[in-house]
């Protein structure tokens, strides 16, 4: 009996040894188990591309047709009459100019001709008719015919400008300004060089008043 007690010792603590054993093992099968199922699936699998990225796919948009931007606002001077007002003292100046109503000359293409009023502190009223191509056939003077709307036509004395082949020069600014305020067209037959009398036509709707003090 004392020797079969003996031997039962050695049984005994290799049974605990192989049960210590056989519970970390399974600790650390457990532990595994629950990262692999924890693990998200962009830890171990392919990156997520990244759009921000210069070589992310572009997404193209179609254009909205109904889609309007922001329109030019419209140029208040694109028609009608052109005012200005430069220097001081001596050297103060006023114009106000309108374009033909109709193409008065070819040269690179259709051109408007240009009416101008002028006011210069020194050298006084002016008006000048200024041709987009060709020469004013008035060297010496000469007298041009002016219809204001349906009036009956009118001679003014006129001269070509020295320097300016093209533009007229016309007398008496301040008394066809009178007549043109308030009136709807303004028409002139300009003798031109090589081609005879040319009528020029401009529409003097709304011209301004107030921007040539003094003119009656």
């Amino acid at each position: 009996m004392r020797t079969s007690t003996r031997r039962s010792k050695p049984v005994v603590m290799a049974a605990i040894l192989a049960g210590a054993l056989l519970t970390g093992c399974g600790s650390t099968d457990a532990t595994a188990s629950d990262d692999e199922v924890s693990a998200s699936p962009t830890d171990a699998g392919e990156p997520t591309p990244d759009t921000a990225s210069p070589s992310a796919e572009d997404t193209d948009e179609e254009p909205d047709p109904d889609a309007t931007g922001d329109a030019p606002a419209p140029d208040d001077d694109a028609e009608g009459w052109r005012y200005e007002e430069s220097g001081t003292g001596a050297r103060a100046e006023r114009l106000a100019s309108v374009e033909s109503s109709s193409p008065a000359g070819e040269g690179e293409g259709p051109r408007s001709a240009v009416l101008t009023f002028r006011q210069h502190e020194r050298d006084g009223a002016a008006l000048y008719l200024d041709l987009p191509s060709g020469a004013v056939d008035c060297a010496t003077g000469c007298r041009v015919s002016v219809v204001v709307d349906d009036s009956p036509p009118t001679e003014v004395e006129a001269s070509r400008e020295e320097s300016d082949e093209r533009r007229l020069s016309l007398d008496d600014a301040e008394a066809l300004y009178s007549r043109v305020l308030g009136a709807g067209t303004v028409g002139f037959e300009v003798p031109v060089e090589g081609t005879g009398e040319v009528e020029v036509a401009f529409d003097v709707t709304g011209l301004d008043p107030e921007h040539f003090p003094g003119w009656s």
